[in-house]
C-alpha cells in the first residue's frame, strides 16, 4: 500500500493538481515525519546504520543533519553505534573467510584506548584515520571486491536522497517518481547517538533490499535483491550513493558559515578490506578516488533534507 505522503492526491493538499508531482511528495512527507517522530523518541535503534547509518552498515545520521558539532569524535561515534556485541558477531563470521588482525580486532571491540584522530585533506573532503599510538600505526582501508561484497550481503537499508529517487528510478525504468515510491521503497524511522552525546531520530526514504521487504525488516541484515551471482551490482553505476562510498561515513561542519565535509570510517565487524601501516599515504589513492564522491554525497543529502524528503531531530 502506497504511503499517504505519496499518494496522488491527499487531503493534505488542496492544491494537488497544480502543483509539480514530486513536490507532492515532499509536502506530505514532511507531515509524515512530524508524525511519526512524535513517538519515535521512545524507539530504539536496531542494527547500525550507513551515516549518515543506515544498515549494520550504512550510518545515515550524518549524512542527513546539516552541520555535525564535534568532527574529531565523529569516528569514535562509529565504533558505539553498535554494541560491542554485535561487532564480535559479525567479526567472528569474518574470520570464516579472512583473517583478521588481532590489534584491528582489540580496536573494533574497543579494547584500545591509545587512540588518536589522524586527519588528511584531500579535495574538499577531510577524512579522519585512527592512529594507534602505542603500535605507531594508521588505520588504513583498500577495497577487495570482487572477492568480497559483505557491503551488498549485510545492510540494515539503504536511504536515498532526492537525487537518488530520480536516478534508480529511472534505472529501473518507473516514469513517476511516485511509482517508483510505492513499489520499492519504504520508510522507517530510528534513532541514532548524535556527536554531542544525544539522540538523532531520523526517517528516511530507503531502498527495498527483498521483495515484500517492510518497515520490520529495518536495521537487520538482508542481502540486497540487486546483487548478481558474481558479486556485482545490477543498479551500477546508478546503484544510492550510500552505497558507492561505503566503507565511509560523511558529515557536514560549519566553518565561518561554510560547510566543510569530513569523512571517517564506519567500523561494523563485516569488511576485510582494514589493515595498519606506519605511512598514512597509502591511501592516498583511495582517498582521491572517493574525495568527489563523498563531497558530492554530503551535498545531495543535506538538499534532501531542505527538500523535505528526508527529516532528522535531535533530542
Amino acid at each position: 500500500m502506497i504511503p499517504f505522503w505519496a499518494s496522488e492526491t491527499s487531503p493534505l493538499d488542496s492544491e494537488a493538481t497544480s502543483r509539480p508531482p514530486f513536490l507532492h511528495i515532499s509536502s506530505r512527507f514532511v507531515l509524515y515525519c512530524s508524525t511519526v517522530n512524535t513517538v519515535a523518541s521512545s524507539s530504539s535503534m536496531r542494527g547500525q546504520t550507513i551515516s549518515f547509518q543506515t544498515n549494520r552498515l550504512f550510518s545515515v545520521a550524518d549524512a542527513y543533519l546539516p552541520f555535525s558539532p564535534n568532527i574529531n569524535t565523529r569516528w569514535r561515534m562509529l565504533l558505539t553505534e553498535l554494541s560491542s556485541e554485535d561487532i564480535a558477531v559479525a567479526l567472528d563470521l569474518l574470520e570464516k573467510d579472512w583473517e583478521v588482525d588481532p590489534l584491528l580486532k582489540d580496536f573494533m571491540l574497543r579494547k584500545i584506548e591509545k587512540v588518536s584522530d589522524h586527519t588528511v585533506t584531500v579535495g574538499s573532503v577531510t577524512y579522519h584515520m585512527p592512529y594507534l599510538e602505542d603500535e605507531k600505526k594508521y588505520i588504513l582501508w583498500t577495497c577487495l571486491w570482487p572477492d568480497c561484497h559483505n557491503c551488498c550481503d549485510r545492510q540494515g537499508r539503504l536511504p536515498l536522497t532526492s537525487d537518488d529517487l530520480i536516478k534508480v528510478g529511472g534505472k529501473l525504468e518507473y516514469k513517476d517518481v511516485s511509482e517508483f515510491i510505492e513499489r520499492e521503497t519504504i520508510t522507517a524511522t530510528w534513532q541514532e547517538p548524535s556527536p554531542g552525546g544525544g539522540t538523532v531520530t531520523l526517517t528516511t526514504i530507503n531502498l527495498k533490499r527483498k521483495d515484500g521487504e517492510t518497515e520490520k525488516d529495518d536495521g537487520t541484515h538482508v542481502s540486497c535483491r540487486f546483487l548478481d551471482k558474481d558479486g556485482g551490482c545490477t543498479l551500477h553505476p546508478d546503484r544510492p550513493g550510500v552505497c558507492q562510498m561505503y566503507p565511509f561515513s560523511a558529515w557536514l561542519e560549519n566553518d565561518g558559515g561554510r560547510a566543510r565535509v569530513h569523512a571517517a570510517y564506519q567500523f561494523t565487524g563485516d569488511c576485510p578490506g582494514f589493515y595498519m601501516s606506519a605511512d598514512a599515504g597509502e591511501m592516498r589513492t583511495e582517498h582521491e578516488n572517493y574525495s568527489e564522491m563523498i563531497y558530492d554525497y554530503a551535498m545531495k543529502s543535506s538538499r534532501t533534507t531542505r527538500e523535505g524528503y528526508s527529516a532528522s531531530s535531535m533530542h
